[in-house]
């Protein structure tokens, strides 16, 4: 398991702030804000309070990017 802010150790808040700044479907946008609230220390749990959407889509989409490595384009 990994500890807060971890899963996106190679991803940085610049890299999803640029991502967020190009993004113009409002649907996409929810991801990429969700991964820049995580690497600012707050957990999948509130930023499902915070945004409202579950906890585990939250995680889902830490994962896919944990595993690319980078932020999704």
């Amino acid at each position: 398991m990994t500890s807060q802010g971890d899963k996106l150790a190679g991803v940085g808040p610049e890299q999803l702030r640029q991502q967020l700044r190009r993004e113009t479907n409002p649907k996409a946008i929810k991801r990429p804000t969700a991964e820049l609230l995580y690497t600012e220390d707050m957990s999948p749990h509130k930023i499902e309070r915070i945004l409202g959407f579950p906890a585990q889509t939250v995680y889902n989409w830490l994962d896919v990017v944990a595993e690319r490595g980078q932020a999704y384009s």
